[in-house]
């Protein structure tokens, strides 16, 4: 990944171009320019608005793209109230973007029509972390370049207001088509950010990926219920010829039917004194249209329309996220297994917004670090999400303190809380897993000195050798979502996380500057554990760091035969079971049907994961996915050798557990698609690999296997 191109105001396209914004407060604005062309309709359109906008030229949209930009820290604003520690210093971003317009334009007058959104950037109704809204009115900037001549944003454009009368990226929109605005309105300016950076924009933008037929489950009192058949992340398209019509949505029924809104963030309640509902109106003028929210996006399973239902002539579900593709495939015989990858490439689909992993699609939205350097292993190798973090890599960058090297919890930073090495330690972990997944090092040359920053900070957070706290004022969550008497205490989670994260970085420094730092904390994990052993997690963590046998996980969790570990540990033990050769003990947890187990989940009704065990709480959160990695890493054996980037060279160890018979799989990789089918005949298991010419192949004992085998194991 190369450098990403930064420019001040003055180096940028809009050099000459003013922010403009309308005159009042609103969520949504629509800003025309008219202009004229003699002849010369070759031209560039250079836009950015924030927080979304959607432009036209001619009537004609420039792009399918949505919710663009891709969200960031667009630029300061007033933390005093936020609920969280944020008085770091941070990079910001705003991001922009570029279209060839020829095929827009023509001889005579043209107009360019750019409708503004609120997004992330005027969101003032959610307060759970505070008020972290910039400003009440979304702002526009552009430029229009041509060969001889440019035309720029500079005040003679006018405003009206939309036909979309509320909009807010958590409940949704009011769209009513009787109103008209005939009272074009001049615009005014906003000052330049002047700390902000511009960026060509970069990532992957959402779109609409694909589109369901719903079932109506029941209609009574008004109101229809359909069922979408999966938790998802998407829109509600309502074609409607008149009517008022409210929909709401959710992820589960509750005992009678009704939507049950307890998971996606009704407990909270806004600064308007309402629960935080998923919630759109569509109000016709009478004529036959589609409505459909704009700037923001909805997760559920199951929604409701309450309205006159013979006004309604169609209803689908149009799946919206990160345009980002599936490059492995899986199926086996396990039930759970077969389930575990379903579920959570549906669910990390469905945090995909903004071009950023967030924990949840619905009650926060946050880019957590914590969620997201957990899942990004797994994400990296299933699906086509280079860009994606890359872009989101620079998030985590920016939301680093330029004097301290404390990171913040959320990239890009909306607050939230954590804590310094299962969230903060992305600055390592997500870099680390870019490198060995796609062999690009170039990230290094920006993130190395980055995570040096990060280092030191952590290390003056220690006492005795562990990590205890942050900064002040801040969280120091450990690890999170245990079930029972998984809980270990956070300075232990923290310190093993922080041993992790530095023997990333030695490996991808070459330096050996942190030697020390790594001895004086096994040390003092090695003397806090004797206090421990009893805990199976931390008894995961100690086998993580080399203190414990990988013996001792595997007897404790045998004898369990559930997790009780929470996010981070769960995707820890999985691993350590795997690649020591306890498949059986991994396929008993990963095929478990107790209260903490992924069939739980199923058997519940769910179609993606729970954040938590016991199926509490949201029904979208990836994080306990995250050892889906294992299903190629451990039974289909597909795993990098050390030292091995891009998938040069594998150590091919498949481990097909007893009481499972089939197993198939492949992934994409740089160097080209791996694929094993694993079958268990009479006393053996036959493996059949295909790899590219250009990967080499081991086994455990490190000889070499040639490309294309059938292999008695």
């Amino acid at each position: 990944m190369n450098k990403i191109e930064e420019y001040t105001y003055e180096q940028s396209p809009f050099a000459g171009s003013r922010w403009i914004a309308p005159t009042y407060s609103v969520d949504v604005a629509v800003i025309t320019r008219k202009f004229t062309l003699n002849a010369n309709l070759k031209g560039h359109l250079y836009i950015c608005g924030l927080g979304y906008f959607e432009a036209t030229v001619n009537g004609q949209r420039l792009t399918q793209d949505k919710l663009i930009p891709v969200a960031t820290d667009y630029h300061t604003r007033d933390l005093s109230e936020a609920t969280y520690t944020a008085t770091d210093i941070r990079t910001h971003r705003m991001y922009y973007y570029e279209y060839d317009v020829e095929g827009f334009l023509k001889q005579g007058e043209n107009v360019l029509e750019v409708t503004l959104g609120g997004g992330w950037y005027t969101q003032r109704e959610r307060i759970a972390e505070g008020k972290m809204h910039y400003l009440d009115r979304p702002r526009l900037v552009f430029t229009l370049a041509f060969d001889d001549m440019s035309i720029y944003s500079d005040g003679t454009e006018t405003w009206c207001e939309s036909e979309i009368r509320s909009s807010n990226i958590f409940i949704g929109e009011v769209i009513d088509y009787r109103f008209r605005d005939n009272a074009p309105k001049p615009v005014i300016f906003l000052p330049h950010p002047e700390e902000s950076i511009f960026s060509p924009s970069i990532g992957i933008p959402d779109r609409i990926i694909r589109k369901i037929r719903p079932r109506i489950l029941s209609e009574r009192n008004g109101k229809r219920i359909y069922d979408a058949g999966e938790n998802v992340s998407a829109l509600v398209a309502l074609r409607a010829n008149r009517g008022k019509f409210t929909l709401r949505y959710s992820e589960y029924l509750d005992g009678e039917g009704n939507l049950d809104f307890t998971t996606t963030g009704a407990h909270y309640k806004g600064t308007s004194g309402k629960p935080q509902i998923m919630t759109d109106v569509f109000i016709s003028d009478g004529e036959s249209r589609t409505f459909m929210p704009h700037f923001t996006w909805h997760a559920f399973r199951y929604f409701e329309i309450e309205g006159d239902s013979a006004g309604i002539e169609d209803v689908e579900v149009c799946v919206i996220h990160s345009d980002v593709g599936l490059t492995a495939e899986f199926d086996s015989d396990s039930e759970g297994a077969n389930f575990l990858f379903d579920a959570y490439v549906r669910t990390q689909l469905s945090n995909y917004h903004g071009s950023y992993p967030s924990d949840c699609p619905h009650r926060e939205r946050l880019g957590y670090t914590g969620d997201g350097q957990l899942c990004a292993p797994a994400a990296m190798m299933i699906l086509d999400s280079k860009a994606l973090y890359r872009k989101w890599i620079r998030d985590i960058l920016d939301c680093q303190d330029i004097n301290t090297g404390h990171v913040q919890h959320t990239a890009p930073f909306q607050g939230g809380g954590g804590g310094p090495c299962g969230w903060g330690g992305a600055i390592i972990t997500v870099p680390y897993a870019f490198v060995k997944q796609f062999a690009d090092r170039s990230i290094l040359r920006e993130a190395l000195p980055a995570m040096r920053r990060y280092i030191k900070f952590t290390e003056s957070c220690m006492e005795n050798g562990t990590v205890v706290r942050e900064s002040k004022g801040g969280w120091c969550l450990g690890d999170w979502k245990y079930l029972d008497s998984g809980k270990v205490p956070e300075h232990f989670v923290n310190t093993a996380l922080f041993v992790r994260a530095l023997r990333m970085y030695r490996e991808m420094s070459g330096s050996n500057e942190f030697e020390y730092l790594e001895a004086v904390c096994l040390s003092a994990l090695e003397r806090e554990y004797v206090a421990l052993k009893e805990i199976g997690a931390a008894s995961v963590w100690a086998t993580y760091v080399g203190i414990e046998s990988p013996e001792i996980p595997r007897k404790y969790y045998e004898a369990l035969g559930k997790f009780d570990t929470g996010f981070l540990a769960t995707d820890a033990l999985v691993e350590i079971l795997f690649k020591h050769g306890y498949a059986d003990t991994a396929n008993k947890l990963l095929s478990s049907g107790a209260t903490g187990s992924f069939l739980e989940m199923k058997r519940r009704g769910a179609t993606s994961l729970f954040e938590s065990w016991g199926c509490r709480g949201s029904g979208s959160h990836p994080m306990f996915g995250a050892c889906t990695r294992s299903l190629f890493e451990g039974i289909l054996g597909i795993r990098q050798s050390d030292g091995s980037y891009g998938y040069e060279k594998i150590c091919f160890c498949p481990a097909l557990p007893t009481g499972m018979n089939y197993a198939r799989g492949s992934i994409i990789t740089p160097r080209g698609k791996i694929s094993v089918v694993l079958k268990r005949r009479d006393e053996k298991i036959e493996a059949i690999l295909v790899v590219p010419d250009s990967v080499a192949v081991i086994n455990e004992a490190g000889e070499c296997y040639s490309v294309d085998i059938v292999q008695n194991l």
